[in-house]
C-alpha cells in the first residue's frame, strides 16, 4: 500500500486579461495574461500559484483560418519543485463548405524544474522535458445549431530520464448544441501513454502504461441568456459565463498512478472595448 491521501479537494481561483487588436480586415493580434491560485483542503501537494502569458496572431486566407501562438507559464509550487514552461504552436482550420471543415495543429513546449537546496535530493531536473504534439480533426455542423467534432492526436514527451518519457495517441469526440440559454458541449477523450523505460525505484519488472478517459460537460454563453433579468444591470450583454464539469479516470499498470479526479469550475468574463 502506498502512502498518501485517498480523497481530497483542490480549489482554484484566479483571473486573466486579454487585449486584442484588429490589424486589418483579415488579421488580428491578441495578448493574454493570467494568475491562478490553487489550494487544497487536506494535503498540500497540489497547492501552487500559476502565472501565464501568451501572444497569438490570427489570419484569414481564403478558406483558411491560421493561428500561430507562443506562451509562457511559471508555477510556484508549495510542495514540489517550481517549474516554468515555454511553448509555440500553430493551428489551421480549413472550411470545405458551410457544414464541413477540417483542422490540424502542431505544438512544441519545453518544461524545466527548479532545483534548490531543499529539493535537490529528489532530483527534480530528471523530469525536465520537451513535448511534441500534432493533431488532425474533422467538424460537421447541421441544422445551424449542432456541431459534431472529432480529433486524433499524437503526443511524444522526451525527458531527461527515460522513465519520465512517454508517447501515445488520443481520440477526442465532442457534440455542441446551441440552446436558448447558452452553448452546451459534451466531450470525451481517450488517451493512451506508453513510457519508454521502467522506473526501478517504483517497480523493477512492470513497465508503466496509462489509459486515461476524460469526460467533460460545459455550458457557456452570455450571462443575460442564463439570467434574462440581468440585462437591466448589463444592457450591452458583455458579461459571459462558463460552467464546466470534468472527470478524469486514469487506469495505470502501476497502482499509485491510477486515480479518479473530478473538477467543477464556474467563471465570469467581462469584455470591453478600448475604442468605445
Amino acid at each position: 500500500e502506498f502512502p498518501g491521501l485517498r480523497y481530497d479537494k483542490t480549489y482554484s481561483r484566479g483571473g486573466s486579461i486579454t487585449i486584442g487588436k484588429n490589424l486589418n480586415p483579415t488579421s488580428a493580434i491578441s495578448f493574454n495574461g493570467g494568475l491562478s491560485i490553487n489550494t487544497q483542503n487536506k494535503g498540500e501537494e497540489n497547492e501552487s500559484d500559476l502565472s501565464s502569458g501568451s501572444i497569438s496572431y490570427s489570419k484569414v486566407m481564403g478558406k483558411h483560418f491560421i493561428i500561430p501562438y507562443i506562451y509562457y507559464s511559471k508555477s510556484n509550487e508549495r510542495f514540489t519543485a517550481d517549474l516554468s514552461t515555454k511553448g509555440i504552436g500553430f493551428n489551421n482550420s480549413y472550411n470545405i463548405n458551410k457544414n464541413n471543415s477540417i483542422n490540424y495543429s502542431f505544438s512544441f513546449s519545453t518544461t524545466k524544474y527548479n532545483t534548490t537546496v531543499k529539493n535537490m535530493d529528489n532530483e527534480p531536473a530528471n523530469a525536465d522535458n520537451e513535448i511534441y504534439t500534432t493533431s488532425v480533426g474533422y467538424n460537421f455542423s447541421f441544422s445551424d445549431v449542432n456541431l459534431i467534432s472529432s480529433k486524433i492526436s499524437y503526443t511524444e514527451k522526451d525527458a531527461l530520464k527515460d522513465y519520465n518519457a512517454y508517447a501515445g495517441p488520443s481520440l477526442n469526440i465532442s457534440y455542441t448544441r446551441i440552446l436558448p440559454f447558452g452553448n452546451l458541449k459534451l466531450e470525451k477523450t481517450f488517451q493512451s501513454n506508453s513510457y519508454e523505460e521502467k522506473n526501478t525505484f517504483i517497480h523493477s519488472t512492470i513497465s508503466r502504461e496509462d489509459d486515461i478517459e476524460t469526460s467533460q460537460a460545459q455550458l457557456s454563453g452570455r450571462l443575460t441568456q442564463l439570467l434574462p433579468f440581468f440585462k437591466k444591470i448589463n444592457p450591452e450583454s458583455k458579461i459571459f459565463y462558463n460552467l464546466k464539469y470534468t472527470e478524469i479516470d486514469s487506469d495505470s499498470s502501476l497502482l499509485q498512478n491510477s486515480s479518479m479526479r473530478k473538477n467543477t469550475s464556474f467563471s465570469l468574463v467581462k469584455r470591453f472595448s478600448l475604442y468605445e
